[in-house]
């Protein structure tokens, strides 16, 4: 073999050596964040469920214009969604002090959101709580529902395929690739107009939710109509017949079994 010809299959074969060793680098970092993160989350609560999407320009191009500019400055970045499932009644508690309330599911999340956040910046990897940035801007179903989570169901909320309507959804932003999930393929959502026919609010439209009316009544348990349960002065549940009335998941046992 000419020597040329023998010097220019090596430098294309060490070309081809490098992109590889590159590459077994690159899946290897990528392993180690999923595996950290996930990591993280179960040591606060094995359940949780998770999903990851790109933030690509399309995505931003299709978020709501009151988000976009603040989400231009993200592009590129890794959108980590994950959800507790609502398995013990305690995580379905809201608790008022003064002005604000606080549902303990949503501490949880938050809790889980600083330990990641927390383990992301000791390895120099920036990272974005997105409720705390972005409030009602965004939208954790269309989040979740971006991640492979679930579809949105005729409740107007994330129904997932194991546990429904009965989980809560955080989200970060996180400066680094991770492995993405596709959106579920299927609709989750049997159409069967069970929330629409049980909501005391009559929020839920096969096209439309009315969240003004479903405002009125979810926290509101001193109204003959609405379904919410006061436990204490200061702790109530909230109304969930659009959620109970889901032919898919479980409420938590006990959960409604206190006597109004």
């Amino acid at each position: 073999m000419p020597a040329a010809l023998c010097f220019f299959l090596s430098r294309r074969f060490t070309r081809l050596l490098r992109r590889c060793f590159r590459k077994c680098i690159a899946m290897a970092k990528l392993a180690a964040y999923n595996g950290a993160i996930l990591d993280s989350l179960s040591k606060i609560n094995p359940y949780f469920v998770t999903g990851v999407f790109a933030l690509t320009r399309e995505v931003i191009s299709a978020s709501p214009d009151k988000a976009k500019d603040d989400l231009e400055s993200f592009e590129g970045w890794s959108m980590f969604v994950f959800a507790l499932p609502i398995n013990d009644q305690a995580l379905w508690i809201w608790h008022k002090a003064e002005n604000t309330r606080l549902l303990f599911a949503n501490y949880v999340l938050m809790r889980a959101s600083q330990s990641i956040q927390e383990m992301l910046g000791a390895a120099d990897v920036d990272s974005v709580d997105v409720p705390s940035r972005f409030g009602e801007r965004l939208s954790m179903t269309v989040l979740g529902e971006r991640a492979g989570l679930g579809t949105r169901g005729l409740n107007n909320l994330l129904l997932h395929p194991e546990y429904g309507s009965w989980l809560q959804i955080h989200a970060i932003l996180i400066n680094q690739k991770l492995a993405y999930n596709e959106p579920l393929a299927f609709s989750v959502c049997t159409e069967c107009n069970n929330c629409i026919s049980a909501c005391p609010a009559k929020a839920l439209e096969p096209d439309h939710f009315y969240s003004n009316r479903c405002s009125v009544l979810v926290a509101s348990p001193w109204l003959s109509r609405s379904k919410a349960i006061a436990l204490t002065q200061d702790s109530y549940i909230e109304c969930a017949e659009c959620i109970t009335s889901c032919p898919i998941g479980q409420e938590p046992e006990g959960l409604f079994a206190w006597q109004r």
